[in-house]
């Protein structure tokens, strides 16, 4: 049986600097409306870290909180980015 679900993949610009108000507020537009649209249980950013700093964050805690939400509590959302890290070094 083939899968229903739709792929969305959100590429970065790495020339756009997080001081960019608007880029960065339609960014993290466009990716919310995506999650809260499609309910996705995967997303894969093609960057080395999460994109736009503090931005990023703020999307994979709507994503985390969102996927709780749609799985009664049970977290199944997974973000994956090319060699993302989770400490800073």
């Amino acid at each position: 049986m083939a899968s229903t679900r739709k792929t969305f993949m959100p590429k970065t610009t790495r020339s756009a600097p997080d001081s960019e108000a608007a880029y960065v507020m339609k960014y993290f537009n466009r990716v919310k409306d995506v999650v809260d649209q499609y309910h996705p249980d995967l997303i894969f950013f093609d960057d080395p870290k999460l994109p736009l700093s503090g931005t990023g964050l703020n999307l994979a805690a709507h994503f985390y909180n969102a996927s709780q939400k749609w799985h009664k509590v049970k977290l199944q959302a997974v973000i994956v980015a090319d060699s993302l890290s989770v400490m800073n070094t």
